[in-house]
């Protein structure tokens, strides 16, 4: 899904790079909201699949409202978000594992998706069990979405955003753990294989899951040193991603 993060970094002081034009904004998101629907029905070598096109259409109404809300009640943030992976000031592990979790990773199980309903790989889950599964991918959505209406320093990358004078943001969702973004990303990847009723992109998801959690450790120990008060937010919400686990 993208991606989807709080806002993290370093202690370098940068340029801030131009904003991306609004023309240019709208082609990458035009660009990137087609892909799932290439990569799933490319590979699967037909259009006929309700489950791929039930997948695709939540998929892409969960991203032109997510957006359309940004727009909304965080206007500044859908700049930031633009601009925000051509910036010096990213932290280096994020250079490394922001590829995998918001393209590499999802484009993978896409692929593996639709390659599995070219040769017959489906598993063939109750119709019960896929709708179940579509009702989690849209309840994780929908914690992706409000996490971002909520915090407006919700980047698309790891950094500490001083020159836009970020603050800790402790209310909606962020009561209850501190990365509510991830939390919500995970759900929805974790459905994602079973909505599709394709194992094998498990193995991707996978490795989303592992690298989710590897950013959430890395980007909470950068606030609690680089960013004034989150020690204290910390403190008083103890969960990092998962309720009563961690």
């Amino acid at each position: 899904m993208g991606p989807l993060v709080t806002a993290t970094g370093d202690n370098k002081s940068t340029v801030t790079p131009a904003a991306p034009r609004p023309t240019g904004q709208m082609l990458s998101f035009a660009v990137f909201s087609l892909l799932p629907a290439a990569a799933v029905f490319g590979c699967a070598g037909s259009t006929q699949w309700a489950a791929g096109w039930t997948y695709v259409a939540t998929l892409w109404i969960a991203s032109v409202g997510t957006r359309l809300l940004v727009m909304r009640f965080a206007p500044t943030l859908v700049a930031e978000r633009a601009s925000s992976v051509r910036r010096d000031d990213v932290a280096a592990w994020d250079r490394l594992i922001l590829p995998t979790i918001a393209l590499v990773g999802p484009l993978a199980s896409w692929i593996l998706a639709g390659l599995s309903f070219r040769f017959g790989w489906l598993s063939g889950l109750p119709l019960v069990v896929r709708l179940a599964a579509l009702g989690v991918f849209v309840a994780g959505s929908a914690l992706v979405t409000w996490s971002m209406v909520t915090n407006p320093f919700f980047s698309a990358v790891a950094r500490i955003q001083r020159d836009r004078e970020q603050s800790v943001v402790s209310k909606g969702p962020y009561r209850v753990v501190r990365h509510p973004g991830y939390l919500g990303m995970l759900i929805a990847n974790l459905a994602t294989p079973i909505l599709l009723d394709t194992p094998w992109a498990f193995v991707p998801v996978g490795v989303i899951v592992v690298l989710v959690v590897l950013r959430t450790a890395l980007e909470d120990r950068l606030l609690r040193t680089e960013l004034p008060g989150y020690s204290d937010y910390a403190r008083s919400t103890t969960a990092r991603l998962v309720p009563l686990v961690w």
